[in-house]
């Protein structure tokens, strides 16, 4: 499938996601708040989803796979220059300090 970035179109809807997917200048402005360290925490709009849910009315929110956040945190944030420390910051110390941790 030829997947688009147009939410409204059948092959774009892959791409549906809360918040929706921004423009090229704030995705790269986003990028460089997470390697200043300027980002709280991140996570994930993912859903369990199958593929055929997301392409049925009502074209539920989220992306169907939870392994692209391992690949984001574990390949891709280190590969833009995102230290280890940053990343469990962004991870998990953040929102434990935030929201404490209910697992105690």
């Amino acid at each position: 499938l030829n997947y688009n970035l147009i939410p409204e179109s059948e092959e774009g809807i892959l791409y549906k996601v809360n918040p929706p997917l921004r423009s090229q200048e704030d995705a790269e402005q986003m990028l460089k708040y997470l390697r200043e360290g300027k980002i709280d925490w991140i996570e994930t709009d993912h859903a369990p989803h199958s593929p055929k849910e997301k392409f049925s009315d009502p074209y539920l929110s989220g992306y169907p796979s939870l392994g692209l956040y391992k690949f984001f945190v574990d390949g891709f944030l280190p590969r833009i220059g995102v230290n280890e420390e940053l990343i469990r910051r962004m991870t998990y110390n953040n929102i434990v300090k935030t929201f404490g941790n209910k697992l105690k």
